[in-house]
């Protein structure tokens, strides 16, 4: 569940259940994140892409070369790919915006 605010000019956004900023309600918020002067987040998910080791990270970054350079030491380490252009070509076209499903 996505809840949406301005406050002060500024575009709220919080994932979670049962936000609700302007009563002091906050449970099991996820994350908030200012909408105004940043894109909106991005994120890649291992469980959509099968593989040996059923990996079920999903990572996720403001910037898409900050979630890169976190996709790319993952893939690297975890997966055995080897950080090539043409690996952080194609990683890079399977960023989704938003948040990860749970």
């Amino acid at each position: 569940m996505e809840s949406h605010w301005v406050l002060g000019g500024v575009a709220w956004v919080a994932w979670g259940k049962e936000v609700d900023f302007f009563k002091g309600k906050n449970r099991e918020c996820l994350s908030f994140s200012r909408k105004g002067d940043i894109m909106s987040r991005k994120y890649i998910d291992c469980r959509n892409f099968p593989s040996d080791i059923k990996c079920t990270v999903a990572l996720s970054a403001d910037t898409d070369e900050e979630l890169l350079e976190v996709v790319v030491h993952h893939g690297v380490k975890v997966h055995g790919y080897e950080d090539t252009p043409e690996f952080r070509e194609q990683i890079s076209k399977e960023f989704k915006e938003g948040s990860p499903p749970a």
